[in-house]
């Protein structure tokens, strides 16, 4: 982190600056924080810690130079950050994005790229081990032979010490052959992994960015470092060590000296033995490996989309999750609403409307993520969400609603995303449906009454749970309802 030179706030010039304020480019104590605050053009100004500022004055990067206003959209046709007035005058036949809806995409592609890296780390984790474990084995192998070989010796005394130290010298030499291969292997597998670490430190500093507009940019910056990426290098298959041959030894040893000291050919030595015991282990291991395995291919296949089979030991399985899910809407939810209308002094149906837009972000934040985790082992699936949720939280609407809420809307929106990311781990995923809107006819078969009952549905306060995409329901939604107004018809 940067140091910052203290500052005098600029708006009452005594106290020092804790905070900035990227739009009007402010620094702001935290006296002087409400008075900013209370004018509404000022309302959604991003206000960070000062310490915590990579540019300070990056705000004036971004306005525009033509018109003095500030740069809230981005034209995907210049690549550039544009202000409303450009958007009329250079940018009418352009594609034109507000920055905070860029900003949300691009956030939520750092966050499926952090966890594409992370399982890319893992595997180049696998090769390192392989390659250690590979060079391990040649140096056992080794070691082995040469205590065979030692043995032989001592059965021929001195005079074959020519020969085994001739022999001892080529397979050192295969030995070292096979060493340095490891080590050009085990080097271009640690600068890989080296430059993913270095890349993950990046994103990881990118993420913290609160302001959307210099996040976009240095997303595009980041950009290339993520093409310039190496692929993960290659690794040879260990190749076999060929087993002494004590009978070939031997001979070389009576071609050398006389035919009287030719031995009688011995038993096998002990390490193909040893092997070969070995190797049949690992295929009995490998057989029972494999009925198992298919024993429970054949049990998934039986609940593979079919929702109406259910594992029992699974302790997140629909019926499981029905029942938290409405857990949650008859404590946490009313602990909610109660904080918010009591410290805000508004009405229900404001913060009932809030509380049900926030759900909504939870729920379609995890999309981009959730697939990611899916093809992740399940001992890494709690840690993985864990990031996920804070992504969630990141999100401009619940960050306001967690303020309004402090901790009981912080363990709100906790307990509901991840709720709503085991729900779409289901296979087919479980589904919440927050399409029905005002003026659409109560259903009472798949809505409760809030505080009153009507003819037709004036908002919705909690979603309907479905087991799957058409499928059974799980739960009922809660919505509030509103008798339909009549046309009155006057004869003449």
């Amino acid at each position: 982190m940067a140091q910052v030179v203290s500052k005098k706030c600029t708006v009452c010039g005594e106290n020092n600056s804790k905070l900035l304020c990227y739009e009007c480019n402010q620094e702001l104590c935290e006296v002087c924080r409400p008075i900013h605050d209370k004018f509404s053009a000022n309302k959604q100004h991003t206000i960070v810690d000062n310490r915590d500022v990579t540019c300070i004055n990056y705000a004036e990067k971004l306005k525009c130079i033509t018109h003095d206003q500030e740069n809230r959209c981005f034209c995907l046709n210049c690549n550039s950050l544009i202000c409303a007035e450009c958007v009329i005058d250079k940018h009418k036949s352009h594609d034109v994005k507000s920055i905070k809806t860029m900003a949300y995409g691009y956030r939520m592609d750092l966050s499926k790229t952090e966890l594409k890296v992370k399982g890319e780390m893992e595997i180049l984790f696998n090769l390192k081990t392989c390659i250690q474990k590979k060079k391990k084995t040649l140096s056992e192998a080794f070691n082995l032979i040469e205590r065979d070989l030692k043995s032989s010796i001592d059965d021929v005394q001195n005079i074959v010490k020519g020969v085994a130290d001739e022999y001892i010298v080529t397979t050192k030499t295969h030995l070292i052959k096979q060493e340095d291969i490891g080590n050009s292997e085990l080097q271009q597998v640690e600068t890989t992994e080296n430059g993913y670490k270095t890349f993950i430190k990046t994103l990881r500093e990118l993420k913290k960015e609160k302001h959307d507009g210099s996040f976009v940019m240095r997303f595009k910056w980041m950009q290339d470092d993520m093409e310039n990426l190496k692929e993960i290098p290659s690794v040879q298959s260990e190749e076999e060590f060929k087993s002494f041959e004590r009978n070939s030894f031997l001979s070389t040893i009576s071609n050398a000296i006389t035919p009287r000291l030719v031995q009688p050919q011995t038993a096998p030595v002990s390490y193909v033995k040893e092997h070969r015991d070995m190797k049949t282990q690992i295929e009995s291991l490998k057989a029972e490996k494999d009925s198992s395995m298919q024993s429970m291919v054949e049990g998934r296949k039986m609940e593979d989309n079919n929702p109406s089979i259910s594992d029992l030991s699974d302790s997140d399985r629909p019926e499981k999750l029905s029942e938290q899910f409405r857990e949650i809407y008859d404590n946490i939810w009313t602990d909610v609403l109660d904080y918010i209308t009591e410290t805000e002094k508004v009405e229900d149906d404001v913060i009932v409307k809030e509380i049900v837009w926030v759900l909504q972000c939870g729920t379609d934040g995890r999309d981009p993520t959730v697939k990611i985790i899916k093809d992740l082992v399940q001992e890494s699936a709690n840690r993985i969400c864990d990031t996920v949720i804070q992504d969630i939280k990141r999100l401009t609407a619940v960050t306001e609603f967690i303020q309004k809420g402090k901790k009981k809307a912080d363990e709100f929106v906790t307990k509901c995303s991840m709720l709503c990311l085991f729900m779409v781990l289901q296979d087919p995923p479980v589904v919440l449906d927050f399409s029905c809107k005002t003026g659409d006819p109560f259903n009472k078969d798949l809505f409760s009454p809030f505080i009153s009952s009507g003819d037709v549905i004036d908002y919705l306060v909690w979603p309907v749970m479905f087991l799957s995409e058409n499928g059974a329901l799980m739960s009922k939604g809660i919505a509030q309802g509103v008798k339909k107004k009549r046309k009155m018809i006057f004869f003449s």
